[in-house]
């Protein structure tokens, strides 16, 4: 599910046109956008509508003037920022929309509008969105509130949750909570990256739910108007040795 952020431009710094090069070997500069507003060269076509072959025909000066024409027309919609594991190429970010970007960030906006997809936690640590605060805790079938913090510490250190459900009995509540992608908490819980793994074997949803993701996916059940999906909610967080109250107590 995609989902707009509000994303301050001095997250994005490292990533933005003017401090690194996208195009090309050399960066553009803001000497050079300030050059084609002031002669009026305006690229009115954007960079990703252009064929292979044109693609090469752009050199600097005209990304600067493609700039140019965004600073002075603002284009209404978001960029597109994927964000992967951390390391080459780009420390993991991709950007779709830089000339977008850079022309923000010459006339100093504050916010970039952005559709973010990839590692949603690592996009939310990264890109700092504004107005936004992530959910955590989960709150049990009796009311009883219990943070994300504890139920990651229930689990061994690096171990994953692993569980099996079949139709009729969890397997339904599980493949609803999974398939909501990045929800409104801006958290998911089927991340390949992490370890997490939802796969039909012998008539079973074999479940493998890592220590980041199983908050997530316990609270999506929780939260559900099912009522077999938040009795197996209740039932995930007993088998941690959390009690109805919401207490953890240690286990055999």
């Amino acid at each position: 599910m995609d989902m707009i952020w509000t994303v301050p431009l001095k997250a994005l710094e490292p990533y933005h046109p003017f401090n690194r090069a996208v195009w090309m070997p050399e960066r553009i500069t803001r000497s050079g956008v300030a050059r084609a507003i002031r002669e009026g060269r305006f690229e009115r076509k954007p960079f990703s509508n252009t064929s292979c072959e044109e693609k090469y025909g752009w050199d600097i000066s005209r990304h600067e003037s493609r700039v140019a024409h965004l600073v002075v027309n603002p284009a209404p919609d978001p960029v597109d920022i994927d964000i992967g594991i951390e390391g080459p190429p780009m420390d993991g970010v991709m950007v779709e929309g830089n000339h977008r970007m850079a022309a923000a960030v010459y006339r100093y906006d504050t916010t970039l509008q952005a559709v973010v997809s990839g590692l949603v936690d690592r996009a939310y640590r990264l890109l700092q969105p504004r107005g936004i605060v992530m959910s955590q805790t989960v709150t049990n079938g009796n009311l009883c509130t219990i943070s994300y913090e504890d139920i990651r510490n229930a689990l061994e250190e690096d171990a994953a949750y692993t569980m099996q459900c079949v139709p009729g009995d969890g397997a339904e509540a599980v493949i609803a909570a999974v398939n909501q992608g990045i929800d409104a908490h801006l958290e998911a819980c089927f991340i390949k990256e992490r370890g997490d793994n939802y796969e039909w074997v012998g008539g079973r949803l074999c479940c493998v739910v890592s220590r980041e993701s199983l908050p997530t996916l316990i609270r999506r059940l929780l939260e559900s108007e099912d009522e077999a999906s938040v009795r197996l909610g209740d039932d995930i967080l007993c088998s941690l040795n959390f009690d109805e109250t919401g207490k953890h107590y240690e286990g055999d």
